[in-house]
């Protein structure tokens, strides 16, 4: 929170390179869905009351499309993930910009998840369900497979609103990933 307790607000909250990550930051009630903000070493509370100045990446001019979702740690990356593109974000040696990102690993329309809940790290792989109903594997090399089609037809049977509130998780005892 800043100061004054007002808690910062966005899509999805990461830690990556000991800094606290914030996807789609919130404000002056304006959502900078393109920005993926971040705090300082120190915890500078400056990041949080001003997170579109402050030590902040972004993926696409405001007002561009491009809405950032959340992201996932995998590998050596914090992966930012659109509605149709994944981003690997990494760590720079560079203390005025101690993050930055690389171009799209990932891109495919309606490929990315339709929010930060149907995303599962399993196994060294990132799992989600896409927008376009589909079952995405990201493996180790960061390339992304389709591994859905024995459930697509379940899958484009469910509703817009079951898609878009979509949660995944590990369970552990059976090394299964659910939805």
């Amino acid at each position: 929170a800043d100061l004054g307790g007002t808690p910062p607000r966005g899509l999805d909250y990461k830690v990556f390179g000991r800094r606290g990550c914030m996807f789609s930051p919130t404000y002056s009630g304006t959502t900078y869905e393109s920005l993926m903000s971040f705090n300082s070493l120190n915890d500078d509370h400056d990041a949080w009351t001003a997170p579109v100045t402050t030590n902040s990446l972004s993926f696409g001019r405001v007002g561009s499309g491009i809405r950032i979702l959340g992201g996932e740690r995998f590998e050596d990356f914090l992966m930012a993930f659109t509605q149709n593109e994944i981003f690997p974000v990494y760590i720079t040696p560079n203390a005025d910009l101690p993050l930055a990102y690389k171009n799209a690993v990932f891109h495919e329309p309606g490929g990315g998840p339709s929010n930060r809940h149907p995303i599962v790290s399993a196994g060294g792989r990132l799992f989600w369900i896409s927008r376009n109903r589909d079952v995405k594997m990201m493996n180790r090399d960061l390339t992304v497979q389709s591994i859905g089609f024995p459930v697509q037809p379940f899958l484009r049977g469910l509703s817009d609103s079951r898609i878009t509130t979509m949660i995944g998780g590990f369970e552990p005892k059976y090394q299964l990933v659910v939805w």
